[in-house]
């Protein structure tokens, strides 16, 4: 078992941990990672990306912390 901050996981549960925090720095600082998303599409091709990131933000979100939390 690995302790982080209190907090008893397994390598498995540590791993994904990790993994989830830089998807959401991913997805909060998306303008500055992704540049081309404001600067060389429509506003619509850029509405709909932002649609397609939010959706798959949330779908990993519940995927990855249920796994977790069935651990």
């Amino acid at each position: 078992m690995i302790e982080i901050e209190g907090k008893k996981m397994t390598a498995k549960q540590y791993a994904r941990e990790v993994m989830l925090a830089h998807l959401d720095q991913l997805w909060d600082l998306r303008a500055k990672l992704i540049p081309d998303l404001f600067e060389k599409m429509t506003n619509k091709e850029a509405e709909e990306v932002e649609r397609h990131l939010s959706l798959d933000e949330t779908r990993v979100k519940k995927i990855l912390k249920k796994t977790v939390d069935k651990e």
